[in-house]
């Protein structure tokens, strides 16, 4: 969802760009130096505001439609992304309960070797 509100917003700062800079131009002068400095500054600023208004809007709208969706079908937007974090979420927990259990079995054991008179180090 990102990649299309960062693509939506830069097509359209891209076009403000052109659309900044063509009617900024002195047409009495368009090969002059400075009308073309200007009218560039112009457009360069003017793209950038309408990029950051359509990067909002564009959030905006997307989310809303996105929002719209049944959450099933999310799923299969978003390339089933929660479903991967739940495994990876479940993997996790086995090899920690299964890293403390053995924890606690090596602890017990070393207790038990200790006080028979054993070294612990066997």
């Amino acid at each position: 969802m990102k990649f299309w509100i960062s693509r939506s917003a830069w097509i359209l700062g891209t076009g403000s760009f052109f659309v900044f800079f063509f009617c900024g131009l002195d047409y009495s002068d368009p090969f002059g130096m400075e009308p073309l400095l200007i009218a560039g500054g112009k457009a360069l600023l003017g793209a950038i505001l309408v990029w950051v208004a359509g990067f909002i809007i564009a959030d905006i709208i997307f989310k809303g439609i996105v929002e719209d969706i049944d959450v099933h079908e999310i799923e299969a937007i978003e390339n089933g992304l929660a479903q991967r974090v739940f495994e990876k979420r479940h993997a996790l927990k086995v090899v920690i309960e299964d890293t403390s259990v053995s924890t606690h079995d090596a602890v017990t054991r070393k207790a038990k070797l200790t006080s028979s008179g054993k070294t612990a180090a066997a």
